[in-house]
This record gives structure tokens, C-alpha cells and sequence, in this order.
């Protein structure tokens, strides 16, 4: 005995909807991770061998983006004046250590 089952048009047209965009998702994860993992994802081991003994190797660029953890470097900034010195009062009104030499 088959049994056989009869899928409505309605039916049908929401499963191929589904699966039109089940694969679109599958197309465009498949892409986006074939952009995250471009490039060299580890040193050769000539690299390794040379960095084991201490040495520093410039290691090849392997093609990645820069990686956005890294610190970029901070220039210096002029020194700024205090608000209270911009506003003209006295300095401030704690006491510190006078050095004296010792003759």
C-alpha cells in the first residue's frame, strides 16, 4: 500500500518560496566566508623555525585586513591650560615642598 500525499498550490508556492531563500542565505553566507578567510591564516614553518630561535622574521603579508584590535598609534597633543588658569584666578591653593639644597 503507497500512501501518496497531495501538496495544495498554495502549499507548494510557500515551499519553493522557502527554498529560494534558504538558498539565497546559503549563497550569501558561503560568500561572506570565503571574504573572511582570504589570505595566509598561519606563518610558514620557516617562520615558526626562525622565531623559535629567537630571531625576528618579517613575516610575508598574508593578504588579511588590518586588524581593527590593534592600537593605532596616538600622536601627541599640545598641552592645554587649565580652566583655572584661563579664567585668570590664582593657582591652586594646596600647599607643596620647596626643595632646599643641602650645602
Amino acid at each position: 500500500m503507497t500512501t501518496e500525499t497531495k501538496t495544495s498550490p498554495a502549499a507548494r508556492k510557500v515551499q519553493e518560496q522557502q527554498h529560494a531563500e534558504g538558498q539565497a542565505l546559503r549563497e550569501q553566507s558561503a560568500k561572506q566566508y570565503k571574504e573572511r578567510m582570504k589570505g595566509r591564516p598561519t606563518p610558514t614553518q620557516e617562520e615558526c623555525d626562525q622565531i623559535k630561535l629567537g630571531m625576528h622574521p618579517e613575516l610575508s603579508p598574508d593578504g588579511s585586513d588590518p586588524d581593527p584590535a590593534q592600537a593605532k598609534p596616538v600622536e601627541a597633543t599640545p598641552p592645554t591650560r587649565s580652566r583655572q588658569m584661563e579664567a585668570g584666578s590664582a593657582p591652586s591653593s594646596y600647599q607643596t615642598r620647596s626643595a632646599k639644597s643641602a650645602e
